[in-house]
């Protein structure tokens, strides 16, 4: 990639000297995955950007800075589109529409339909959104549907939709343009009649665009070719046409745009980004050099006057091709109640608009406009030039001024209609509500969740990025407590509410709060109070907030051959001291398994197996409630030797007791069989006979008889052990949880190779070094190093689950430390 940036800087440098404008200004990037779509809102205030695991990374226009990052979808983004009227985002999944603010990216709704989405187009000016869709094989039928946005309401627009690919609604929504095959239907949206095909390309066309500085503009293209449409204002079909010779180095035309300059056109090919003069084919100029260089996607903001072109899978570079207005708090439209005036100043506009009038006055004195005449002196044509001009300007002036009277009333009236409706939602919301009040005051529940994902910390912004709920926020972080913050996130609880809104149908979750382990509450998200429930709310929040330490209690009783845990019990909860004396009676048992040598010189060698198990071991016995007479440790062993291993296991061991189990070698997955093994150290590559299955290694878990069996593998192909589950445990501080059986595996990766030099391991002993917790469930355990595993290493997932079959109840391993 480096190289491709290098030609990036020189291109810019090229394209300013040439056209004298445009210019590459900034590029952003999005380091969470593959982005997949991107646009530029109407009023110019954000650039967003949607990748292939459904985030969401928004922009500010004007800074370049991110605004915030959320996860509406769990799959890719397809489409963005901006609704500037209720300032609000929507993205687009195979088959989910979500509905967000653009300000922060909170949830607003989401609606869900049984097919697949192709192709989206939304009209701000009439509140209409249109989706072509189809149940793909199921039924291969393409239906174009439109979706009122204030109301929801869903219907079909367009029932024989088949072969289209591409359509665009006028820019006054009376019309909407649709590609279908080689032809254009132009569909009479208020009529809903066809009024016209026009079959002028000899290929399916698949993309059009309408530019609505200049609706009487249009370029649609197929595969191969360019058409540039004039539109008639005045008629609902397209009045001429003119084919775009396709630039000699275009093999293949992904899309074109009708810029603001006359005649100009912005070309995406496979080859690069070209701008052409219609009327002088020659006259072009190349925005990226075409030279090694793939432009994946290209997008331009609704004014035409910023391009976004992506050449990397994580980044888009945002190029200027003019001056974008940018909205501010006096300029953006009907997104504020205060938009500022439209003042009329150009006579050519004035002119359109009073043509009649202008028209009949410049005839009442039609003889100052008249040529010089043959008797006529200079003196007396320069006097009555000057009287032509003056009367035309004042003629001018007055129609100027009559144009911003009226859209001063125009303005006054829109703000009146705008409050009337303001008001008449607040009290149609105030009627739902009452209406179904019981149903939204029954709703209204409070739940524990976790952060399942921290960013980077700013340190300029003082904020962490989460991720709470498939979403991911910005918290609030005095720049003192960050560090502390970030080692003990794991440990930290969250609340959130959840309940209807008025409609009684969304759900929404609100009023998120975590509460650290010194009882410290950061607030982020949408913060409100809920509805019919002032008495009730918070209830969770605040049973945390005020636990108060337990004062202490005696240690049961333990055998004297096991030491009681050495830390204090007066800081800790009644529950967590119950727990702990009820695994001071238990025994804990280790097994660690590390092969480095293999008899079969066709398999690698590795180096670090041995000395991770035996790192293992010393922090067993040291920080933790292992004993050294209950731990083997097998060195090199072959299968055989391993199957005897878990026989006396399962002889010697009791219900009551935990195991934990460690294996570090060559793991092997075989697609066939659909199956993972181990290798011992006798293992062959050409042979199965001595490998060790997955389904084993189950069976003797299932049959070992232990309360708690937890299984951690730093192999490859470990994570064929369990069927992938993320299994978060909301209060782990249970007695009840404690006496449930567990079988849990934590690996080192999916279904991925992992390196001989272990990350996994590396974090894994770091995390039971540090801990300070008298009581570490396994769960906690993976939490607290997941992402210092992925962060650290070439794609390397850790995972955590039950082993399926082997008779998990829902507890988990406790680790006890001394």
């Amino acid at each position: 990639m480096k190289q491709v940036s290098l030609i990036l800087i020189a291109t810019s440098v090229f394209v300013l000297n040439a056209f004298g404008q445009t210019k590459k200004v900034t590029e952003l990037e999005d380091n969470s995955g593959e982005i997949t779509e991107f646009q530029i809102d109407q009023n110019n205030q954000y650039i967003a950007l949607g990748n292939k695991i459904g985030i969401l990374s928004v922009f500010d226009f004007a800074s370049k800075a991110e605004n915030y990052k959320v996860r509406p979808h769990r799959d890719k983004i397809n489409f963005i589109r901006f609704y500037p009227d209720a300032n609000q985002i929507l993205t687009f999944s195979d088959s989910e529409i979500v509905f967000s603010n653009a300000s922060d990216g909170s949830q607003i709704s989401k609606i869900t339909i049984f097919e697949k989405i192709k192709y989206v187009d939304l009209n701000s000016s009439t509140k209409q959104l249109y989706i072509l869709a189809s149940r793909g094989e199921v039924d291969p039928v393409q239906k174009i549907y439109k979706i009122e946005l204030d109301t929801r309401k869903f219907d079909v627009f367009q029932s024989n939709a088949g072969n289209v690919e591409a359509f665009k609604s006028s820019a006054d929504g009376k019309y909407i343009y649709i590609g279908k095959n080689e032809e254009i239907w132009i569909k009479n949206i208020g009529l809903d009649i066809i009024e016209k095909k026009l079959k002028d390309h000899d290929a399916r066309i698949e993309s059009m665009d309408l530019n609505p500085s200049k609706p009487d503009w249009m370029t649609t293209t197929d595969r191969y070719t360019i058409r540039f449409w004039k539109i008639s204002s005045a008629k609902s079909y397209l009045l001429k046409w003119k084919v775009v010779p396709t630039p000699e180095d275009f093999d293949k035309i992904y899309g074109a745009w009708v810029l603001n300059e006359n005649n100009k056109i912005l070309i995406h090919g496979e080859e690069g980004v070209k701008i052409r003069d219609v009327s002088n084919p020659h006259d072009e100029i190349s925005l990226i050099s075409s030279t090694g260089l793939k432009i994946e996607k290209v997008a331009m903001s609704p004014d035409k006057a910023t391009i976004l072109l992506q050449a990397r899978d994580n980044g888009v570079e945002v190029w200027s091709n003019g001056a974008p207005q940018v909205a501010t708090a006096s300029t953006q439209t009907r997104a504020a109640s205060q938009s500022a005036v439209t003042t009329i100043d150009s006579s050519d506009d004035i002119y359109r608009k009073y043509k009649t009038e202008i028209d009949k006055e410049m005839n009442l004195r039609a003889e100052l406009f008249r040529p010089r005449g043959e008797f006529e002196r200079t003196a007396d044509y320069e006097e009555r030039k000057v009287q032509a001009e003056t009367y035309k300007e004042g003629i001018f002036d007055y129609y100027r001024d009559l144009a911003n009277r009226e859209a001063e009333v125009a303005k006054e009236l829109e703000q009146a209609r705008r409050k009337i409706l303001a008001e008449k939602e607040k009290r149609d919301s105030e009627r739902r509500a009452a209406l179904f009040r019981d149903k939204i005051k029954g709703s209204y529940s409070e739940y524990y969740t976790r952060i399942s994902e921290l960013g980077t910390y700013d340190a300029d912004k003082e904020e962490f990025p989460i991720t709470i709920d498939g979403m991911t926020y910005n918290v609030k972080v005095p720049f003192d407590k960050a560090r502390a913050f970030k080692e003990n996130s794991p440990f930290f609880k969250v609340v959130g509410n959840s309940q209807l809104l008025d409609d009684a149908v969304t759900s929404e979750k609100f009023n998120y709060k975590i509460v650290t382990d010194r009882k410290e509450v950061y607030e982020f998200g949408k913060q409100k109070k809920a509805l019919f429930v002032a008495d009730e709310a918070d209830r969770l929040l605040n049973g945390l907030i005020k636990t108060a330490p337990a004062p202490a209690t005696p240690v049961a009783s333990a055998p004297a051959n096991r030491p009681k845990p050495s830390q204090a019990k007066s800081g800790m909860s009644e529950m967590d001291s119950r727990i702990v004396d009820y695994f001071s009676t238990k025994t804990y048992h280790a097994l660690l398994i590390g092969v480095n040598e293999y008899r079969d010189q066709s398999i690698t060698q590795l180096d670090g197996p041995i000395n991770d198990a035996n790192r293992l071991k010393n922090i067993l016995t040291t920080n933790y409630t292992f004993e050294e007479e209950n731990i083997t440790f097998l060195q090199n062993p072959t299968r055989t030797e391993i199957i005897e291993t878990f026989d006396d296991l399962q002889s010697k061991i009791d219900e009551d007791d935990n195991l934990f189990i460690f294996y570090a070698g060559h793991g092997v997955w075989d697609e066939d069989l659909k199956q993972g093994f181990w290798l011992p150290s006798d293992a062959k590559r050409t042979s199965k006979a001595a490998w060790l299955s997955n389904a084993m290694i189950r069976d003797y878990i299932g049959g070992i008889h232990t309360k708690h069996t937890l299984l951690v593998a730093d192999a490859c192909f470990s994570g064929g052990i369990f069927k992938t589950r993320d299994v978060f445990i909301e209060n782990m501080a249970s007695l009840e949880l404690a006496k449930l059986p567990s079988r849990k595996a934590i690996t080192s990766g999916a279904m991925k190779t992992v390196p001989d030099k272990s990350v996994f391991i590396e974090y894994l002993a770091k995390r039971l070094e540090e801990n300070e917790r008298s009581l570490l469930p396994a769960e906690i355990l993976f939490s607290s190093f997941k992402i210092a595993v992925m962060n650290n290493s070439h794609g390397q997932v850790p995972q955590f689950g039950d082993i399926k079959g082997a008779g998990d109840e829902g507890g988990d391993f406790i680790f006890l430390k001394r």
